[in-house]
């Protein structure tokens, strides 16, 4: 079996998906956009060939990379990254060569936010109320009906990023103004963050779940940047296993993750907030094997290639992860709030302790070494989601990786000098060069400067 993996390097984590491929006997091959020395040894020996493709948003070079790869080792059985930046690419592969697995038409679905509320209803799990954002005079409908607080969010996107709240009609007001485009509206559901979160076989069966808790809402952790943490337990809460296999079953999941999120209000009634057809982020899949003493990677591997669909396992411990976040020097006065997150740390593993039991303590996965240099968030950064500007964020940078060339035109005050530079140094992976930005006077180049150093954390 050749299976063909995007960006086989990253996360490093992930590397093991790799590993345990060619363990269980599969062709792996590769196709990045790292130079190849930058993989390291072990990969590159577990890679029977690793194609460079160093701009994969030009699908035309990496369509003619693929097809160079098929014509040396035969037609690629399997294409996957887990990674949701590259479930587009994948998709479109996949149709292009004749490949099993999700196409475009499934992420109108399964990506899209309006797409997955009517696989949702139809399964029999309900949902927060929203909708696709047309215009002003829709979202007024929107509110009018459901009232504030409601939520703005991209209609694909992942993270919380770009997401912003309205509470009030003075909020309101400057939306309206510039109705986001390719946006979803949300009525605004206060409760507890818990996922229903596995592994499907060829058939759709589930041959492995787990759930997570998190301390907070995604939105309020990214927006806010505050520290996080969250903690998978043994027992999956009443009811969320039931309306997640209901999730599973509607979206039709087979040999993929899957990572389901709800919303359990005070009442313990959950409603579904958005599905993901990968496995969840960050360090997640080694919790979940530090839980059950498992390998997933391996389990994953040998679903694919020995097409085994019978795991045992058992959730023996709780595990979680705490994370503090990584701020620039803060004056004194803030220096006492930066103790106070080891502090919560702490008081984060005791609370866990007392309801679950003892905690399993592990070592840290090594932090993979950046290549890019690091642009940190301020606590200011927060406020750059309430300007026109940031509900365009995607529709700015799609519209710059297109044609290389934009010109944007808004009103003053819609943050196109400060937030515009931020946006392209979020997304090193399209824009990986320098941003100049030029003014027409020192005076304003020198409050632009300080504006941005402020909300990234950068001295000038």
């Amino acid at each position: 079996m050749n299976v063909l993996l995007l960006s086989p390097h990253f996360p490093q984590n992930f590397q093991a998906f790799t590993f345990a491929l060619k363990e269980a006997g599969a062709c792996v091959i590769g196709l990045g956009d790292a130079p190849p020395e930058q993989l390291g040894g072990d990969l590159h020996s577990a890679l029977s060939e690793y194609c460079h493709v160093p701009n994969m948003a030009d699908y035309e070079s990496l369509y003619r990379g693929v097809a160079g790869l098929i014509s040396r080792h035969g037609r690629i059985d399997r294409i996957d990254s887990h990674a949701e930046h590259w479930l587009g690419l994948e998709a479109q592969l996949r149709q292009d060569f004749g490949i099993p697995g999700q196409k475009p038409s499934d992420l109108a679905f399964n990506r899209r936010k309006s797409g997955m509320k009517e696989i949702f209803r139809q399964a029999g799990v309900p949902v927060v109320p929203g909708e696709r954002v047309t215009s002003a005079e829709q979202i007024r409908g929107f509110v009018s009906r459901h009232g504030f607080p409601v939520v703005f969010k991209p209609d694909v996107g992942v993270g919380a990023q770009s997401v912003f709240r309205v509470d009030n009609k003075e909020q309101l007001a400057g939306v309206l103004d510039y109705p986001p485009q390719n946006f979803f509206i949300e009525s605004f559901v206060d409760g507890e963050l818990v996922s229903f979160d596995g592994l499907t076989d060829a058939e759709g069966g589930i041959v492995f779940c787990a759930s997570h808790t998190v301390c907070s809402g995604i939105m309020e952790i990214v927006t806010n940047l505050q520290p996080t943490h969250y903690y998978y337990r043994r027992d999956i809460p009443p009811g969320i296993e039931d309306l997640g296999r209901k999730a599973v079953r509607g979206f039709r999941i087979r040999e993929r993750f899957f990572h389901t999120e709800f919303l359990v209000g005070g009442d313990g009634k959950a409603v579904a907030l958005e599905i993901n057809v990968r496995p969840p982020g960050g360090h997640s899949i080694d919790l979940m094997n530090w839980a059950c003493d498992i390998d997933l990677y391996r389990l994953w591997a040998r679903s694919l290639v020995c097409g085994e669909s019978h795991f045992d396992y058992e959730r023996k411990y709780n595990t979680a992860h705490v994370g503090r976040r990584e701020l620039p020097p803060l004056p004194r006065g803030r220096a006492a709030r930066a103790r106070g997150y080891g502090r919560r740390a702490h008081a984060v593993s005791q609370g866990l302790q007392r309801g679950h039991g003892r905690l399993r303590l592990l070592p840290a996965p090594p932090r993979p070494r950046r290549a890019a240099p690091r642009h940190r968030l301020h606590r200011g950064a927060g406020l750059s989601a309430a300007l026109p500007i940031g509900a365009q964020r995607g529709a700015i940078l799609d519209a710059l990786g297109r044609t290389g060339a934009l010109v944007l035109t808004a009103p003053t005050g819609s943050g196109k000098s400060t937030q515009t530079p931020q946006f392209l140094l979020s997304d090193r992976t399209r824009f990986p060069g320098q941003v100049l930005v030029l003014q027409p006077r020192r005076l304003a180049a020198r409050s632009l400067a300080a504006r941005v150093a402020a909300e990234t954390g950068t001295r000038l």
